[in-house]
């Protein structure tokens, strides 16, 4: 009773004004906030300026701007507090999260207004619920403030019992930075680059090594997931695709086994690296069949569901399911003009894109090429010859895709002059950038397109000189194709060498002079 009394207190006896929150209904633009919160939503206002003008037309009024604005940020931090998770189970760490930030702040607020008894209840579930979901930030910051109180209350037995809870929790706060940190120095190597970094082994290893020591020691979700990314990441790094997948499995059954822990969110990161991991393995059926099976997950058209159609391209590319890998490229270019795509995702896009015409051009799937780029395919594919990649400084990962495509477009298009100029452009600009040490499937398939020229794209000559590369390429690994949502080699440099080869056989070019 004496917690609901204060409570009671509190709530009515204290200066309360009516909650400012709004309750926004899509579509409904009665008010200058509903119609800006509207017009934002759907993308049709980016700027300042663009704002002025949809609300106050051709004279633009700043200070009202200024106002409204104001109004409209105080009511959505309103609106925070009142955020709940989508998950209604109290059993779910994706409710809990939720529950211990948000009483953690209600509980410290009635403490320090001297409500002890409402203060201390509330705090010392949300301590209980905090330890249970691995809550740590929040369980630290509790016990804490708990210790305190009793410090006033000279209760020296509760006093030790927090002091060691507090201990703890900062020794696991510790653990799990220093496992983060060492997480995202090797991940922030991707960052500028889609390459693969093979320098990066030994610090990869010792990040395994020392993350696994902690993960034992302390056993919480958060390092065990990341003793698993570390993980699968030096796997990948060292061409044992086996075993990345092997990590990708025992993961799993360990998420799996801690129900309290799961979310979709969550779920479908871990089945991206295992479908990824099962890519570079080449076991093409079994990752097609998960990624049908998990993209239910991603509820929204946008982050992890875009990178999952991405891979859904690559595979189905790869076991030559043309109908399918249009329908994800389909997908993702509905979204390119929208609030959800940046720059350089659709970029990326683009390059699918290519690739996937010269499937379709050369199966000449003249249904499935309208379907799929419409009216628009001339001046796509030119813009394709003449892009330029906005990650420019990313010299060793997606403008080499993109050189591969260029050189296999001009010889579809039997522009073989064209052909031979990319080439040798694509020989200076890779013995400058890339290293044959860690792209030598690179450099072997670069050696394949210069073999063309130099025979003058004489298909027999080529074919009878190509052997000895075509087997070098087959006894090299295919490099991991996502450390970071990494894009180089789109369809393995096998199967675009047959379709370059099948493409000048089918038009039966004539012999170009050097």
């Amino acid at each position: 009773m004496q917690e609901l009394r204060e409570l009671i207190n509190i709530a009515l006896g204290w200066r309360t004004k009516r909650a400012n929150t709004i309750n926004y209904i899509r579509g409904s633009k009665k008010s200058l906030a509903n119609k800006l919160i509207s017009d934002i939503y759907d993308g049709k206002i980016n700027t300042d300026e663009e704002a002025e003008k949809a609300l106050y037309g051709e004279e633009p009024n700043p200070v009202a701007y200024k106002k409204l604005k104001e109004r409209l940020r105080e009511r959505l931090l309103t609106n925070i507090l009142f955020v709940q998770s989508n998950l209604r189970n109290e059993k779910t760490f994706a409710y809990n999260i939720f529950f211990c930030h948000k009483y953690y702040v209600i509980a410290m607020l009635l403490i320090k207004v001297s409500h002890y008894a409402a203060g201390t209840t509330l705090m010392q579930r949300v301590l209980i619920r905090a330890q249970k979901f691995h809550v740590n930030n929040i369980a630290l910051l509790a016990a804490s403030l708990l210790r305190k109180l009793c410090v006033q209350q000279g209760d020296a037995k509760r006093f030790n019992k927090y002091s060691e809870i507090v201990k703890h929790y900062h020794a696991v706060i510790k653990a799990e930075d220093e496992a983060d940190e060492l997480h995202d120095r090797l991940m922030m190597h991707f960052a500028h680059s889609y390459a693969p970094k093979p320098e990066l082994i030994p610090a990869a290893a010792e990040a395994v090594a020392y993350i696994g020591t902690l993960k034992n020691a302390f056993g919480t979700f958060e390092l065990h997931l990341l003793h698993f990314l570390v993980r699968n990441l030096h796997a990948q790094l060292t061409d044992n695709y086996t075993l990345a997948v092997a990590v990708c499995n025992e993961f799993e059954e360990y998420f799996f086994s801690k129900p309290a822990f799961y979310s979709k969110g969550r779920h479908g990161n871990i089945t991206m690296v295992k479908i990824d991991s099962l890519l570079c393995a080449g076991i093409y059926d079994e990752a097609l069949r998960i990624s049908k099976e998990t993209m239910p997950l991603f509820e929204s058209m946008e982050g992890n569901r875009l990178i999952m159609l991405e891979l859904q391209f690559v595979i189905a590319l790869r076991i030559k399911d043309i109908a399918l890998a249009a329908a994800c490229y389909k997908q993702l270019m509905a979204v390119a003009g929208s609030k959800n795509a940046y720059a350089h995702r659709i970029e990326i896009w683009q390059i699918l894109g290519g690739y996937l015409w010269l499937c379709l051009n050369l199966e000449d799937s003249a249904t499935i090429i309208a379907e799929t780029f419409g009216s628009k395919k001339a001046g796509f594919m030119q813009r394709l010859q003449q892009m330029v990649t906005i990650y420019s400084k990313d010299k060793q990962g997606v403008n080499i895709s993109l050189g591969f495509l260029q050189f296999s477009m001009l010889l579809q298009q039997q522009d073989f002059s064209a052909a031979i100029d990319k080439a040798e452009q694509l020989k200076m600009y890779m013995y400058k950038y890339i290293s044959r040490r860690f792209g030598a499937r690179e450099f072997t398939f670069l050696k394949l397109m210069l073999l063309l020229t130099k025979h003058n794209f004489n298909v027999k000559a080529v074919e009878r000189n190509a052997k000895i590369q075509l087997k070098k390429l087959e006894s090299l690994p295919v490099v991991a194709f996502a450390y970071n949502n990494q894009r180089v080699e789109i369809l393995e440099y096998k199967q675009l060498w047959e379709l370059i080869i099948a493409a000048i056989k089918k038009h039966s070019p004539v012999i170009v002079n050097n």
